[in-house]
């Protein structure tokens, strides 16, 4: 984690022991902040060569505190933006296999998975009202989701 202002590391998260005790890690293949909170969600893979991920999740101030096993390498990571308190926030998941998948912001649970795409999602954008957001793959196709109403 950086300061900006001062130019500076401030300190590191735990990247090095994502996978075990020993630091045996891969790449770090994508990261997000959340705007709400200041939370840190990185995804890391075993080793370069393993799709196998595991998704993390840490405080602005650097304490862990969950972590979610993840069959397929995830390529892209957006948190929702609502205020804390008044809505559910959610991290939401680009896989390369496909899949979307979301969890709970603040511990990681699995809320839902969604298989619309055939290859890699490589990007996630969510409107700043949350009401809506795009999904891009990796053969050019971008998908809109909104959010479903109840009839009155």
């Amino acid at each position: 984690v950086w300061d900006l202002h001062r130019r500076r590391a401030l300190f590191r998260i735990g990247a090095r022991q994502a996978f075990d005790s020993t630091g045996t890690h891969g790449p770090v293949d994508s990261i997000a902040v959340a705007p709400s909170n200041g939370f840190i969600a990185a995804a890391v893979r075993r080793s370069r060569q393993s799709t196998v991920t595991r998704l993390h999740l840490w405080t602005i101030n650097g304490a862990h505190v969950a972590t979610a096993g993840v069959p397929s390498q995830l390529e892209s990571l957006v948190f929702t933006s609502g205020p804390e308190g008044l809505s559910r926030n959610v991290l939401m998941g680009g896989l390369s296999d496909g899949t979307l998948r979301v969890w709970d912001a603040w511990d990681l649970a699995s809320v839902a998975a969604y298989n619309q795409h055939k290859t890699a999602i490589s990007a996630i954008w969510i409107s700043p009202d949350n009401s809506s957001f795009f999904s891009g793959d990796a053969a050019g196709n971008v998908l809109q989701w909104t959010r479903q109403k109840a009839a009155r």
